[in-house]
């Protein structure tokens, strides 16, 4: 396990939801800032551009290779 799962794992497995809820906080806070910051305008956005350029964006983030689509006319 790495250690930013440990904590609410291991506190979870004890019985204190309390310690759990509060280490799990910032993984919490992180991802969703990840899925409003990059995933909701790669999604929503209106210009073909921008989606494009927030989906590079989480790839890059994840670990994927950007896309190589070719740029609309």
């Amino acid at each position: 396990m790495t250690a930013t799962t440990a904590g609410p794992t291991v506190a979870g497995l004890q019985g204190n939801t309390t310690i759990a809820v509060i280490s799990a906080a910032p993984g919490l806070a992180v991802g969703l800032l990840f899925f409003f910051g990059v995933v909701c305008p790669a999604v929503w956005s209106r210009k073909p551009q921008r989606r494009r350029a927030a989906l590079n964006a989480m790839n890059a983030l994840i670990g994927r290779s950007p896309l190589t689509t070719p740029e609309p006319p």
